[in-house]
């Protein structure tokens, strides 16, 4: 899982030479300005943002 200021993307890193974006959220969609950081807990990310002052908890459940 990799957060940028713009995107939440799900890599598979199954093959380490040749990561693949599997899927990617825009965070602005999910309510996040200049995401920040991510940690998971079972098949859920929680995704924060420091100039929206928020969080947003995303489901990853197919990608996990």
């Amino acid at each position: 899982y990799v957060v940028s200021r713009t995107y939440f993307n799900l890599v598979d890193i199954s093959n380490p030479a040749s990561p693949t974006i599997v899927s990617s959220i825009s965070a602005s969609s999910c309510g996040l300005n200049k995401a920040r950081s991510v940690a998971m807990s079972g098949s859920y990310a929680y995704v924060v943002a420091t100039n929206s002052d928020s969080l947003a908890v995303i489901d990853a459940g197919d990608y996990a």
